[in-house]
């Protein structure tokens, strides 16, 4: 007896419903787009509470530091950093989880992609940051290279 190539593929369990451009989505696949937008969802939670918490220890650090209040800028400035560097994933993240949930529920292909092109630039975010810390890190390693070869006498 053949064997051919359909057989080692499982049938569907249940045809999906196409979407209006075509776009089919399993309840499998359904199940997994709506277990992504729940961990989604527990991870802004985590980057908010991280937020709050990044600006509660820079209000502090900066009342022990400057009692008087005399330079806010480094307080401002921080509170800056930490909202572009934990602020913007989560929202990038939010808004894929709402439109990915919209899209599931009112069976939208446009709010899938919303919600696609906002997890685009979440890794978009990710990348930029990764080349950054390599590129910085790339800097230190060859001033620590330059710096170590003055230091250190020649034979």
């Amino acid at each position: 007896m053949e064997t051919s190539e359909n057989d080692f593929i499982a049938p569907d369990p249940e045809p999906a419903a196409p979407l209006k451009s075509g776009l089919r989505i399993t309840p499998e696949l359904g199940a997994y787009l709506r277990e992504i937008s729940v961990w989604t969802f527990i991870f802004i939670g985590i980057s908010a509470f991280f937020f709050v918490l990044t600006v509660i220890q820079n209000y502090f650090n900066y009342t022990q530091i400057d009692p008087e209040h005399e330079n806010i800028g480094s307080l401002l400035n921080s509170t800056i950093l930490g909202l572009l560097l934990i602020g913007m994933p989560g929202w990038f993240a939010y808004q894929f989880a709402i439109n990915v949930r919209k899209g599931l529920q009112s069976e939208s292909p446009a709010a899938m992609e919303k919600g696609f092109q906002n997890l685009r630039g979440l890794y978009v975010f990710f990348g930029i940051m990764t080349i950054l810390y390599l590129g910085i890190l790339l800097l230190a390693f060859v001033v620590a290279i330059t710096f170590s070869r003055q230091i250190t006498p020649m034979g």
